[in-house]
This record gives structure tokens, sequence and C-alpha cells, in this order.
């Protein structure tokens, strides 16, 4: 009978060690990857948590809208205020460039979605405009 040189199965002890830390490490890099995803898109989630506690209360918009359309600047423009079921409607047939200015700024820097914006020239000082903002 022949004999299994110790040599050989040394060597083969060898490679089978080598091929599973291999494999271990290989495993850990992409466990490491996976945390790194899963840390991102749990990020990702808490962005997208605070953009809707932002932009989703309807009351808040309603009530930012209604202290805006109440300003004292605006008064002369003659502003519309419109609400819908599922949005508010601001337009006026003339106002001043420095109130549509003013009145842009506030909304602009408002949390407000604005689903459709008009603002036609009517002469070298006044403007109309529509504006429509979804809750």
């Amino acid at each position: 009978m022949r004999q299994i040189h110790p040599l050989i199965v040394v060597g083969l002890f060898i490679v089978i060690v080598l091929f599973m830390g291999l494999q271990v490490h290989r495993a850990k890099e992409e466990l490491h990857t996976q945390q790194q995803q899963f840390h991102e898109a749990v990020h990702i989630a808490q962005k997208l948590q605070m953009l809707q506690s932002l932009f989703g209360d309807e009351k808040k918009t309603k009530r930012a809208l209604a202290r805006i359309v109440a300003n004292r600047m605006f008064q002369n423009a003659h502003i519309k205020y419109k609400k819908t079921k599922t949005s508010a409607v601001l337009s006026t047939p003339s106002i001043s460039y420095q109130a549509l200015n003013s009145l842009m700024g506030k909304i602009f820097n408002g949390s407000f979605k604005i689903r459709q914006y008009k603002v036609v020239r009517i002469d070298d000082t006044h403007a109309s405009f529509m504006m429509e903002i979804q809750w």
C-alpha cells in the first residue's frame, strides 16, 4: 500500500486554511459594504421623514399662507386666496413689483409645494400673478 507523504497532507491543510481565510475576508468586506449601505439608507430615510414633516403638514401650510396673505404689505394688492380640497390658489389682477417681489420671497423661502406659477407683466410697475400651492 502506498502511504501519503506527510508534507502533502500539511501542504493540503495549508491550502485549505488559506482558502478559508480568503473566504472569511471576502465575507467581512461584503458585510462592511452592506453595513455602509444600511447606514446610508437610514440617513436617507431620516431626511425623507424630515422633509415629509416639513412639507406634509396641511395645517401648517394653511396657517402660513393665511399669515402671508393677511400681511399689510399685500392689502392693496387684493390677493384672492381660494382654498380647494387639495390646494390653494393665490391670484391678483394687479400687484406692484415691490409687493410681488416681497410676496415671492416669502413664498419661495417657505416650505410650500408649488404646483403652478404664472406672472404676467401689465406695465412697468405692475404685474398680475396666479399661483397654486398644494397641501
